[in-house]
């Protein structure tokens, strides 16, 4: 017989802060995975977790997902997942955040070949990508689900800048959030990858650098969507052109966070506060590299936000 030889509070309070940790998309699969094949005992101090801070981390766990949390018929059983009581409504209860991820790492080889580091430029057929938007036109038709929610987060690893505008990923969205995150992340092999065109724009660039330059160069189909709702919009790792564009869509935000991949555009006037990791690594809409004491960087960046007033927050 197995005894555990950790206090239960302590078992909940790791799994809680390791589910709540930054990890890649393969890194979540396999933690829960692993987590579920423990014992009794942790799969029920987990799955109460998994369902407060939901991961998407493939379309068939969004089906599987969806179908949780739907009412049920009075013939279909309703207690499953060792959730007290009615499983459904603790499911739909539970929920405070959804991310979801879309990873060009995680899509099957064609071949046993290593695969090579790539970003995905374009797909409008992704498995992954269409998640985000099957599922949130279902919580939409659905009114009663997941009344809690209040944080949707889509994290791309490997993958363009495209996706939300072109594909329309957010023209369903539920009026209960009001914070979203969209986070672009890249393999380690792709920042130090040269880009091998021979245009002469892309001389001496890396095929990061190279993506982020043809990506301002290019018209978008921003005006697609709006969710005036979101109070707070953080945007890491884009560039300016998808951040100008999100602030358009997030018309009723008071808060915005960026990155030092942004180039700081003019701030709408609702934005109150910015939040900016490491405010000296910013650069201003002329794409000079801000430095000096944060008095210095904070004038500046009134400056060319267009207006002062605004509340800056370094983190």
């Amino acid at each position: 017989m197995s005894h555990l030889l950790l206090p239960v509070e302590l078992i909940e309070r790791i799994l809680r802060n390791t589910w709540s940790s930054d990890l890649s998309t393969h890194e979540r699969i396999s933690l829960f995975t692993s987590i579920c094949l423990v014992n009794h005992t942790f799969l029920a101090l987990f799955i109460p977790l998994a369902l407060t801070d939901v991961h998407i981390t493939t379309s068939s766990y969004a089906r599987h997902y969806l179908r949780l949390i739907r009412a049920r018929f009075p013939i279909e059983s309703n207690s499953n997942l060792l959730l007290p009581g009615n499983a459904f409504q603790s499911a739909n209860s539970l929920c405070r955040s959804i991310t979801f991820h879309v990873d060009a790492s995680s899509t099957p080889a064609t071949s046993s070949a290593p695969r090579k580091p790539a970003i995905k430029l374009y797909s409008a057929g992704d498995s992954s990508a269409q998640a985000i938007s099957s599922t949130l036109d279902t919580l939409i038709v659905s009114k009663s689900s997941v009344p809690n929610l209040r944080h949707v987060s889509i994290e791309y690893t490997d993958w363009g800048f495209d996706d939300l505008f072109s594909q329309n990923r957010l023209t369903s969205f539920p009026k209960q959030v009001t914070e979203l995150t969209v986070r672009f992340r890249f393999s380690a092999a792709l920042h130090n990858m040269k880009c091998k065109s021979s245009h002469a724009t892309c001389s001496g660039k890396s095929v990061l650098e190279d993506l982020r330059w043809r990506y301002e160069m290019m018209p978008h189909p921003f005006g697609r969507f709006a969710m005036p709702n979101v109070q707070r919009l953080n945007v890491l790792g884009a560039t300016t052109s998808f951040a100008a564009g999100m602030l358009e869509a997030c018309s009723g935000a008071e808060t915005v966070m960026f990155d030092e991949h942004v180039q700081l555009p003019v701030v709408p006037p609702w934005i109150r506060t910015v939040v900016i990791k490491d405010m000296r690594r910013l650069r201003s809409s002329k794409g000079e590299v801000r430095s000096g004491n944060h008095d210095t960087v904070r004038k500046g960046l009134e400056k060319f936000c267009g207006r002062k007033g605004i509340s800056f927050i370094e983190i």
